[in-house]
């Protein structure tokens, strides 16, 4: 590990904790936004009018082809094996944390919550 970087679970104590550390949050950054904030409006509203899941992005995009007779090719690109994060190497104070932060993501689109 470089001499500047931290661990996974540091990371989401310092972004999503409930003692943000300046260094690493930034609010005036999109990128820590929920999912709910970027598809409701400033009054909650929905904007979208279709969502799709990562996990399941070719089956949803593909009916939602379908459903407007579009044609649209999906290639896999730029994949990275260099920063991905499994479920292990959390802490349980990192999956506290990330329910709580994200809870309304977890109920607005059916996630389950990890149980301690």
């Amino acid at each position: 590990m470089h001499k500047d970087q931290i661990d996974i679970n540091t990371w989401i104590k310092k972004v999503y904790g409930k003692e943000k550390d300046t260094k690493y949050y930034k609010p005036q950054y999109k990128m820590y936004f929920t999912q709910r904030q970027w598809l409701t409006d400033k009054n909650g509203k929905n904007r979208a009018q279709h969502v799709l899941k990562f996990e399941n992005l070719e089956a949803e995009l593909r009916g939602l082809c379908e459903l407007f007779n579009l044609k649209i090719d999906l290639p896999h690109l730029n994949t990275s094996q260099k920063y991905k994060v499994k479920i292990d190497a959390l802490s349980q104070e990192s999956i506290a944390i990330i329910q709580d932060h994200f809870k309304e993501d977890f109920s607005s689109f059916g996630y389950k919550y990890i149980a301690e």
